[in-house]
C-alpha cells in the first residue's frame, strides 16, 4: 500500500514531460560551467542525439550563452526552484536560480516540502471547482470563480493569473504551465483522459492509507490529516455541496465512464469527510450522490472559517 512517503518528484521528472528534456537540462549545465569557466562552443560538445547537426549545435551554444535563452526544462525547474518545490540539498550557490540549478543539488519534491501542504489543498480545490486538460505544449491547469482567500494565496504565493475566455463565461485563477507540470506528475485528475484518471488527487488517497498505516510516523500521520482536511474543507467552499428543503445537503458528482473508478471515487470522499471534517453519518443514491443528512448551515460557516484560516497560514 503507498503512502504519503512514495511521492517522489525531481527536477529531472519535470524535464522529462518535455521531448529530450532531460538531455536539454544536462547540457544545459554542461555548457554553462565550460562557458563559465573560459570555455567555447567547441568544447561544449553538445551532444547530437539532442541538437543534431554541428550548425544546430552552433545555434544552441549561441543562444545559451550569447543571447541567454533558456530552455524549455529549464525554465519550468527554474520556475518550480522559486516557488520553493526544488530547495537545494545545502546552502545556495548564489541568488541567481539558473546558477543554483547549473550549480547546486535540487532536493526531490517530497512531503517533506514547505509546499506540499499548500499544493495539495490546491489539487483539492482544483478537484471541487477547477479545470485540468493535458495538452502536447502544456497542462492546462485553473479554479473557476471568485476563490475568495485561496485566490488571494494563489496570486500571492505560486504567481497565479486570472485568465479569460472567449468560451467561458467566468474566468478561470490559472497556475503556471510548470506549476501545472508538477501537479501532473502529483496524480491530479484530468477532464478529458477519463480512462487513465485518477479516482481523487493521488495525494489524498495516499494520504488516507498513511492514516490507516501501521508503520508511518505521527508526523506522517499529521500530514496526512492536514491534507485529508483540506480536501473535505475545499469541498464545502465549491458548488458540488448544495442545499435542498427535501434531502437536506449533499454532494452531486460529476459521472466519469467507468464504474469502479466512480464506486473508489465514493469510498475515498467517505472516508475523507469522516476523517477530515468528521462527517460520520452520510447515505448514498448511487456513486454519484452523497447526502449529509445530519448537516446544517452552521456547520458550512464553520467548514469555511476553518480554510481560511488554514489559507491565511500559507501568506504569513
Amino acid at each position: 500500500m503507498e503512502t504519503l512517503r512514495d511521492i517522489h518528484v525531481t527536477d529531472e521528472d519535470i524535464a522529462r514531460t518535455y521531448r529530450d528534456g532531460v538531455e536539454l537540462l544536462e547540457q544545459f549545465r554542461v555548457v554553462k560551467k565550460i562557458a563559465e569557466g573560459g570555455g567555447g562552443m567547441h568544447e561544449v560538445g553538445i551532444s547530437k542525439d539532442v541538437h543534431g547537426t554541428y550548425e544546430q549545435k552552433h545555434r544552441a551554444y549561441k543562444a545559451w550563452i550569447t543571447r541567454g535563452i533558456v530552455p524549455r526544462p529549464v525554465k519550468s525547474v527554474k520556475k518550480l526552484y522559486e516557488i520553493g518545490a526544488f530547495p537545494t540539498t545545502e546552502k545556495p550557490t548564489g541568488t541567481d536560480p539558473l546558477d543554483v540549478i547549473v550549480h547546486d543539488t535540487l532536493k526531490p519534491f517530497t512531503i517533506d516540502c514547505d509546499l506540499f501542504p499548500l499544493l495539495s489543498l490546491v489539487m483539492s480545490a482544483e478537484f471541487w471547482k477547477g479545470t485540468f486538460t493535458i495538452r502536447s505544449y502544456g497542462n492546462n491547469f485553473g479554479i473557476r470563480g471568485d476563490g475568495g482567500i485561496l485566490r488571494e494565496c494563489l496570486i500571492k504565493v505560486l504567481g497565479a493569473r486570472y485568465h479569460h475566455s472567449a468560451n467561458e463565461r467566468n474566468p478561470k485563477l490559472a497556475l503556471n504551465a510548470s506549476i501545472g507540470r508538477l501537479i501532473s506528475l502529483l496524480g491530479q485528475p484530468h477532464k478529458k483522459h477519463a480512462s487513465d484518471e485518477y479516482p481523487v488527487p493521488r495525494p489524498i488517497e495516499l494520504a488516507l492509507n498513511t492514516l490507516n498505516s501501521d508503520d508511518a510516523s505521527p508526523s506522517e500521520k499529521l500530514a496526512a490529516r492536514t491534507i485529508v482536511e483540506g480536501f473535505a474543507l475545499t469541498l464545502f467552499n465549491s458548488d458540488k455541496c448544495s442545499f435542498s428543503k427535501t434531502r437536506g445537503y449533499s454532494i452531486g458528482l460529476n459521472t466519469i465512464p467507468h464504474p469502479e473508478l466512480m464506486a473508489q471515487r465514493h469510498d475515498l470522499i467517505v472516508a475523507a469527510l469522516k476523517h477530515g471534517a468528521c462527517i460520520d453519518h452520510v447515505t448514498t443514491s448511487g456513486s454519484r450522490i452523497i447526502k449529509l443528512p445530519d448537516l446544517v448551515e452552521d456547520d458550512i460557516r464553520a467548514f469555511r472559517t476553518r480554510l481560511e484560516k488554514i489559507v491565511a497560514g500559507f501568506m504569513e
